[in-house]
C-alpha cells in the first residue's frame, strides 16, 4: 500500500513539475546586456501560424519606444487563438531585433496580428490583448583595460608586485 501511495505521488509531482516548466512567451537576448549591445526579441508562438508574415504593405512588424517602454507590433500569417493547428514540441520562435538600448530599466509588450492589418493603425482599431510582456534592465558595460600598453603592463607589474608582497609578509 505504501509503494502505491509513493508511486501516486510521484506521478503527482511530475505532472506539476512539467506543466510548470513551460518556456516563456516572451524574451530577450542577451538575457543580461549591457548598453551598446544590440538587443533582440524571442517570441514563442504555441500555434503553427508563420511568423514572421508580411501584411499588404510588406511590413513584418513596427517598433515603437517611448521612452523606455518598447511595443512591438508584429504580423502573423493567422492571429494566434486557441483552436489553431498545434505545433509539436519545441515550440517555434520568431525573432525581431530591438537596437542598442542605455542604461536604464525598460518593459516591452508585444502584440499579434493578422496579416489583414496595416500600419498605422485606423482610428477605429480595438486591439487585441497583448500576447506577452516583460520587464528587462541594461547594465553599464563594462570598461575594458588594455593591458598591451606601457600602461597597462605597468598597472599588471605593480599588481603582481603587491600581491607578492602581501602573500610574504602574510606567511
Amino acid at each position: 500500500m505504501k509503494i502505491q501511495h509513493l508511486l501516486l505521488y510521484l506521478l503527482c509531482l511530475l505532472i506539476v513539475s512539467t506543466a510548470n516548466a513551460q518556456d516563456p512567451l516572451v524574451f530577450i537576448e542577451p538575457l543580461n546586456p549591457n548598453s551598446g549591445d544590440t538587443i533582440r526579441v524571442g517570441i514563442s508562438v504555441d500555434r503553427c501560424d508563420t511568423m514572421p508574415y508580411e501584411n499588404s504593405q510588406g511590413l513584418t512588424h513596427l517598433l515603437n519606444i517611448n521612452g523606455t517602454n518598447v511595443e512591438l507590433n508584429t504580423i502573423a500569417l493567422t492571429p494566434i487563438l486557441p483552436g489553431g493547428a498545434v505545433c509539436l514540441p519545441p515550440n517555434p520562435i520568431a525573432y525581431y531585433d530591438l537596437g542598442t538600448f542605455d542604461e536604464g530599466d525598460y518593459s516591452l509588450t508585444v502584440w499579434v496580428y493578422s496579416r489583414f492589418t496595416t500600419f498605422p493603425f485606423p482610428s477605429n482599431f480595438d486591439p487585441p490583448p497583448p500576447y506577452g510582456f516583460i520587464n528587462f534592465s541594461v547594465s553599464t558595460a563594462p570598461v575594458s583595460v588594455p593591458l598591451n600598453t606601457f600602461f597597462g603592463l605597468l598597472l599588471t607589474l605593480t599588481l603582481l608586485i603587491g600581491s607578492g608582497l602581501y602573500r610574504i609578509k602574510k606567511t
